[in-house]
């Protein structure tokens, strides 16, 4: 498609767009997708939470995550959603410095990140 909208100008140019676009493109869903890291702390894309400001940790199925985001959600809570995920964890967090109730974070696999939090913070 790259190749064909390109070729009024030349076929060069749609040669190097139609190589080029779509690599850029992966490229910046690649270094731009949030990262989730279980270490000394849970980093979940730009922020991160310590062990110690955690509460309850609850895996959500599709139907309570999908509540959460719409007439469940609360604007203080922090987020970190995939587009390809349509299940999650909620975190809540008990620390009396910080505003936020919870964090949801949306996930394929709500259960190993549950199991991951519950062994990081025994």
């Amino acid at each position: 498609m790259v190749f064909l909208a390109a070729i009024p100008f030349g076929t060069q140019v749609a040669f190097i767009a139609a190589a080029l676009l779509p690599s850029a493109v992966i490229a910046a869903v690649y270094l731009f997708s949030p990262e989730l890291v279980v270490a000394d702390q849970l980093y979940a894309g730009r922020f991160a939470i310590p062990f110690e400001a955690m509460g309850a940790v609850t895996e959500l199925e599709a139907l309570e995550f999908k509540r959460l985001l719409s007439s469940g959600f609360d604007p203080l809570a922090r987020l970190m959603l995939g587009g390809y995920s349509k299940t999650g964890v909620k975190i809540a967090i008990e620390d009396a410095n910080d505003p936020t109730p919870y964090v949801l974070i949306s996930s394929r696999r709500p259960g190993d990140l549950a199991r991951a939090l519950g062994a990081n913070r025994s």
